[in-house]
């Protein structure tokens, strides 16, 4: 590679070996985590301390050494640094300050959002997260910063104040009621028009999602009701080398989450603007060949795994099910398209993550007058 020298290159090629070979990277946890987590730090993750790198390393030595999704463990937890920045920076672009703001952050984990909000320069970041073991882990990856991490359920207490910003990523799939998650959240939101909440998760219907549950690898799997994943992911977990407990509860669709924002008083609108949408219209129109690609790609995929033959098969007719639906919606907006159809399929299909801006309605224009003083300016000028 022209630019790059040969020992920079060979590091990088190396590391990138450590996450597409589990083998690989198991072999050289085995012998070496210093090693690995001193590499690491150096071309992958330089936001994150070197000790930090180390310890989770010797984590995942110690619990998933075996588990092929050991390196998707890995770039979730120290990656986060990385892709939370790139996601106030996805804020910022969009016209929603932080600069300035009190900003809290629902399920905190290790503390990287909370990070980056500072960076954006923040006047003041709480991250609040149910698991101690994680606010542990972020007051470690946050130390010497002006970060408050509380062990604190916002389903179950108030926190006592409101907030500018608040900032929930990859929480409400792990919470049996997101629609009180989202009650909660605006009853911690500052009532003003310049406040805002947006929550992200991963969006079910995208293809790669069929493809590969993010949180479990199964093709199919995010599709299927809790009680029926939870209970094939008991049977089959062993199989995949794997000791995560099934953690997840509901995947809804934008529209349904847009349900429950609006009965909890909020106003909610996708982070993805009209451009986004245009910009996928090609694609749209090329679905056949898309969707026929997702079904053989979920076809080898279930061939290669170790799921029990009757497993499979109900994996197999759900995302069957699934391709019905996208060939009938995408044919339907195709026959007709309208500008409101072309976003709703994009919300849909092609976003991801779902990301969305909850704000508080803008009153009525006779309210907002009588809060600036209508009424004393009009008497003042009749007198």
């Amino acid at each position: 590679m022209d630019g790059i020298p040969a020992a920079a290159t060979d590091a990088r090629t190396e590391v990138d070996r450590l996450f597409a070979d589990h083998d690989h990277l198991r072999r050289r946890l085995r012998a070496d985590v210093r090693g690995v987590a001193t590499q690491l730090h150096a071309e992958r993750y330089p936001l994150v301390a070197l000790e930090y790198i180390v310890a989770y390393l010797e984590h995942i030595k110690a619990e998933h050494i075996d588990n092929p999704q050991a390196a998707v463990y890995v770039e979730s937890e120290l990656g986060a640094p990385r892709r939370q920045a790139e996601y106030v920076g996805w804020l910022v672009a969009a016209g929603l300050e932080v600069r300035g703001k009190s900003c809290l952050d629902v399920g905190c984990g290790n503390g990287g959002l909370a990070l980056a909000c500072v960076a954006a320069g923040a006047r003041r970041v709480v991250g609040v997260d149910v698991a101690d073991h994680r606010i542990v882990a972020g007051r470690e990856m946050c130390r010497d910063k002006p970060i408050e991490l509380r062990n604190a359920n916002i389903l179950e207490e108030d926190l006592g104040e409101t907030f500018d910003v608040i900032l929930c990523t990859d929480v409400l799939e792990h919470v049996p009621q997101p629609d009180r998650l989202l009650r909660r959240i605006g009853d911690h939101l500052e009532p003003s028009e310049r406040s805002f909440a947006c929550v992200s998760l991963y969006n079910k219907f995208y293809p790669r999602s069929v493809l590969s549950e993010p949180h479990y690898d199964v093709p199919g799997l995010i599709l299927l009701p809790y009680e029926v994943a939870s209970a094939l992911w008991a049977e089959v977990r062993a199989a995949y080398r794997s000791k995560v407990e099934y953690e997840v509860f509901h995947w809804h669709s934008y529209s349904e989450y847009e349900a429950m924002a609006r009965a909890a008083g909020l106003r909610m609108r996708p982070y993805h603007g009209e451009d986004a949408v245009n910009a996928a219209v090609p694609e749209m129109s090329r679905y056949a060949e898309a969707l026929s690609r997702l079904e053989s790609d979920v076809e080898a995929k279930l061939r290669a795994s170790p799921l029990p033959a009757a497993r499979a098969e109900q994996l197999r007719g759900t995302v069957a099910a699934y391709l019905e639906d996208a060939r009938r919606d995408h044919a339907a907006c195709l026959r007709a398209p309208t500008t409101e159809r072309y976003a709703a399929l994009f919300a849909k299909y092609y976003a991801q993550p779902l990301l969305m801006i909850m704000q508080r309605p803008r009153p009525q224009w006779w309210r907002r007058w009588l809060s600036r003083g209508g009424v004393r300016a009009a008497r003042r000028a009749t007198r």
